[in-house]
C-alpha cells in the first residue's frame, strides 16, 4: 500500500471495477487467438464469470493455489 498507486488497490465498491475495464476492453486489447489471464480473489471467480459472458468470452481454464481456493481465471473469446 506505500508503493502502489491507489487504483491498483481500490476495485471501486464491490472489487470488481478493474475486471470490468479489462474486460470492456478485451477485443481491442487482443489478438484474434489472444486471451485474458486474471488474477483473482478466491472469492470473485462467480462475479468475474457474469462480467465475462455478456462481453463474449468463456472460461478457458481456472487456476487455484496451493490451499484449493480459486486464484486465476483465463477468457477466452466466445466463438
Amino acid at each position: 500500500r506505500e508503493h502502489d498507486p491507489i487504483l491498483a488497490l481500490d476495485g471501486g465498491a464491490d472489487g470488481l471495477d478493474a475486471y470490468r475495464s479489462i474486460i470492456a476492453d478485451g477485443d481491442r486489447l487482443l489478438a484474434p487467438e489472444g486471451f485474458l489471464a486474471l488474477e483473482t480473489g478466491w472469492d470473485q471467480h462467480a462475479a468475474i464469470r457474469s462480467l465475462a459472458k455478456p462481453a463474449g468470452f468463456d472460461i478457458e481454464h481456472r487456476r487455484t493455489d496451493l490451499a484449493g481456493r480459486d486464484r486465476v481465471l483465463v477468457l477466452r473469446r466466445s466463438l
